[in-house]
């Protein structure tokens, strides 16, 4: 994860480290400006449980209008998804849970009881997102996932 957050830090300008102790942390975040808009980088750790922690505490201090989640976030096993390797970009217009299964209890697979089974990302971010890549690379694949098949992870 170093790697990663060292890939986008060396994007950034006017780069602010802060080192968070409360409650007994030694977190680091980078703040700073890249493409001319006010970021801040944080490497949350592995896991939907670290990340919902260390964004509730990020929510809680700073007023965040949008979250990028950079990572594996995920995984795709699939024939059909072969070409897909470490490094590409995939950018979500949804996301689901893969390990949650509460269908003896009326829901769908990947839905907790209360929530939607699916989350939509932001429609213009996925604009933003895909007209960045086709920048860089020229081309913006798209693939669509069926979160209701068990084979797809």
């Amino acid at each position: 994860m170093d790697y990663e957050l060292e890939q986008i830090n060396k994007l950034m300008s006017n780069k602010e480290e802060i080192v968070l102790k409360e409650y007994g942390l030694n977190k680091k975040i980078v703040k700073g400006k890249l493409s001319n808009r006010n970021v801040m980088v944080v490497d949350c750790g592995v896991g939907k449980v670290n990340i919902g922690a260390w964004m509730g505490y990020i929510l809680s201090k700073y007023k965040i209008s949008h979250i990028i989640n950079s990572g594996v976030a995920g995984g795709v096993v699939s024939d059909k998804y072969k070409n897909i390797k470490v490094g590409d970009v995939v950018v979500s217009s949804e996301v689901a849970y893969h390990d949650v299964d509460l269908t003896k209890f009326g829901h769908k697979v990947g839905q907790l009881m209360g929530f939607p089974q699916k989350f939509s990302a932001d429609k213009n971010l996925i604009k933003k997102a895909r007209e960045a890549i086709k920048l860089k690379v020229g081309d913006a694949n798209t693939f669509r996932i069926n979160i209701n098949r068990r084979s797809v992870y």
